[in-house]
């Protein structure tokens, strides 16, 4: 259990990194540059909106300075979407035993999955929504809730936006929460988000989690821990 935490682990490490470097890139700040990619096919078919396509809205340059208006826009979405993917509201529905590694696939998504992803498509890229799946992060909340045996939510939420584009069009958005579980615990979570507007909205096309705390947690639902 413990190398497939590490693993997992690493995969998210990586895809982070890559992202990061594709964002840096002006020849792929569009999501949607190559429509035959597997990437693209499993957006499609999983956000259930065949033909319709994310497009990168063009913004600021890399220095400028955001407005009010789009600090508040792009902090709002924040706001939204790490409330929304820790919001587990009756752990007693789960079903994972059904939903096993192999099901994971770019065709489709066991049903926990495309829940969750349906939950956060408002405020994150489908691009990004994708690779959460395939790195099996998408559902750490649910597996959380079933290991606890507790309902999970997010509390005590800040958010800090550097207004500075320092990648063409990408706001950063740091954050620091509590998971609560059940009425018993907090667990704290902090990282920094990267916002991107995709179609004219802001989206979430990044998480950058504290890497230390993000271990503690797969080691904590993969039963590596004895607490």
């Amino acid at each position: 259990m413990k190398k497939y935490t590490l693993l997992l682990l690493t995969l998210v490490m990586s895809g982070s990194l890559l992202g990061c470097s594709q964002q840096s890139s002006p020849a792929s700040t569009n999501e949607t540059s190559s429509p035959t990619t597997a990437e693209t096919n499993a957006a499609a078919t999983t956000n259930n909106e065949a033909g319709q396509t994310e497009q990168t809205t063009p913004t600021a340059k890399q220095g400028e300075t955001a407005t009010d208006e789009q600090v508040q826009a792009a902090t709002d979405v924040a706001k939204q979407y790490k409330q929304a993917e820790y919001q587990v509201t009756d752990y007693s529905k789960l079903n994972l035993d059904t939903n096993n590694e192999e099901s994971v696939n770019e065709a489709s998504l066991p049903e926990v999955f495309q829940q969750q992803y349906d939950r956060l498509e408002p405020y994150a890229s489908a691009e990004f929504l994708s690779k959460q799946a395939m790195s099996r992060v998408l559902i750490l909340p649910q597996r959380l809730a079933t290991q606890s045996q507790s309902n999970v939510t997010t509390t005590d939420l800040k958010l800090t936006a550097d207004p500075v584009f320092k990648v063409k069009g990408i706001m950063e958005i740091a954050y620091e929460m509590n998971i609560a579980v059940g009425d018993k615990e907090k667990i704290p979570s902090k990282g920094t988000l990267q916002l991107q507007q995709v179609s004219g909205e802001w989206k979430v096309i990044n998480d950058a989690y504290d890497q230390a705390q993000l271990a503690q947690l797969l080691d904590r639902v993969n039963g590596n821990t004895s607490s």
